[in-house]
């Protein structure tokens, strides 16, 4: 009764307050870094100027980016960020001052090209749409003669000129148009919040104007300086787990340049059992970047110290011998196979 009083500009006002659909500004993602003072600072890799929407979802959280008359944003983008996914958000002013909420996630999420445009209405949160309307089912991702299977395809990433972008940017930053509806979104992902102590501050930033994909590129020409004519012990197996510290998102490419160098050091002292161990066990000795976490911990020195006491510890428990050796002894006939799944926007190894 006090509804109809109030009248239907009144009812729709509310609805729209309390919708859990908000509209941002832009998209910026990237990578975690520390910059001279050894604060935790944001390396942005790749901006999409569209602006959209972000639906927080009961198990997700949906964006929509609104296409643009110009390539190569002229297309509507979704992207899903499951819950399980997110490591923490922290809410921030980014290095223009603007409000923004910044997700750092453990995967990457899942990239889709709207292609029908029936539905543009719920992204924008025009209409309340069922839980459904947020998760991706394998009826929509199957493309045949339905029209119905045709409303998303399935990307490997944002843009095809920043392809590795999806795979190892797991930093998110969402600019919003003012505070207060930075407030309202940062409310639906509190439980996700770091400490209150580094929440609403000025992020520090590290604008290096690279690309991810030229930084990994550099570290592609570091590898060929280890080629055919250096010695057989920087093997496929330390480049292996090189290659998977780098494209899990455990060390940057940057890091990972002058890591090499002492890395092949450590194959001709030790041999490239214990070293391809070492750096098979130092992905659990890597934390996911904070504002809590220590700066020292991301240095390559600090890295080559875990490497160290890594092979220290397989020479005396003889782990490379007991797990290894003697199976293949036993089983002559066996290999070892090195496995990586590969998925549309990233790999994880084994």
């Amino acid at each position: 009764m006090r509804a109809k009083m109030q009248g239907p500009g009144a009812v729709a006002q509310s609805c729209r307050s309390n919708r859990p659909t908000l509209a941002f500004q832009t998209l910026q993602t990237g990578i975690w870094d520390h910059d001279s003072t050894e604060k935790l600072a944001f390396d942005p890799k790749f901006r999409d100027s569209r602006s959209g929407y972000v639906t927080f979802g009961s198990a997700a959280i949906v964006l929509y980016l609104q296409r643009m008359a110009y390539e190569p944003f002229n297309w509507h983008g979704r992207i899903d960020i499951p819950h399980a996914i997110v490591e923490h958000v922290i809410p921030s002013y980014n290095s223009r001052g603007r409000p923004a909420i910044v997700l750092t996630l453990k995967s990457p999420p899942k990239f889709y090209n709207i292609r029908s445009t029936d539905d543009l209405h719920l992204y924008a949160g025009v209409e309340t749409p069922s839980a459904s309307e947020f998760l991706p089912d394998f009826a929509s991702l199957t493309l045949n003669d339905r029209p119905s299977a045709n409303r998303l395809e399935r990307l490997c990433s944002l843009s095809t000129r920043h392809s590795k972008n999806s795979a190892l940017c797991m930093v998110y930053s969402l600019e919003f148009p003012d505070v207060r509806t930075a407030q309202h979104a940062y409310q639906h992902v509190k439980d996700f919040s770091v400490s209150d102590a580094y929440c609403w501050k000025t992020m520090a930033s590290i604008d290096r104007m690279q690309t991810i994909e030229s930084e990994v590129e550099a570290v592609e020409r570091k590898l060929c300086d280890y080629g055919p004519s250096v010695p057989l012990s920087f093997n496929f197996a330390v480049r292996f787990q090189l290659t998977a510290l780098l494209l899990e998102g455990y060390i940057t490419p940057l890091k990972m340049i002058d890591l090499i160098p002492m890395v092949h050091a450590l194959t001709r002292a030790h041999g490239p059992e214990f070293t391809a161990s070492a750096l098979r066990q130092l992905t659990r000795s890597i934390p996911i970047p904070s504002p809590s976490t220590r700066a020292e911990q991301f240095k390559v020195e600090n890295f080559l110290g875990l490497l160290k006491e890594s092979i220290e510890d397989c020479r005396l428990r003889e782990m490379i011998g007991q797990d290894l050796g003697k199976k293949q002894k036993k089983h002559h006939h066996l290999a070892l196979i090195y496995k990586t799944t590969v998925t549309p926007t990233g790999t994880s190894s084994l």
